[in-house]
């Protein structure tokens, strides 16, 4: 299913950070919520920084359960505050089946 969505990272060192994000396909407030360890690696003069990440989450709507979840990805730059972003991510629910994920959208940098 397509879908919307949005979230925030906090690096507290170059590689190091923590984040939140949700996405829904569905309009219900609440739908999910994640919480991430993230660790990327930018490669200097490029503008690319591929990442890794992981964390668990809850869902509300369609069935209400916990979740965890592993997944990569690669950021570009093409401006310091400005990016696009496209990773993957595999979800272990505690009630349902496993599913993967695509997400692909904009980053803006907040200093």
């Amino acid at each position: 299913a397509w879908g919307v969505g949005m979230g925030g990272n906090y690096f507290f060192t170059q590689n190091i950070g923590a984040g939140v994000d949700t996405y829904m396909d569905a309009f219900t407030i609440p739908y999910l919520l994640n919480a991430d360890g993230i660790f990327r690696y930018p490669i200097r003069q490029t503008g690319l920084a591929p990442y890794g990440f992981g964390g668990f989450g809850r869902q509300w709507d369609h069935a209400a359960q916990w979740l965890g979840h592993v997944g990569v990805g690669i950021e570009y730059r093409w401006r310091p505050q400005w990016g696009a972003f496209f990773d993957a991510r595999e979800v272990f629910p505690s009630e349902t089946k496993d599913y993967a994920v695509l997400r692909f959208g904009f980053r803006f940098v907040f200093k």
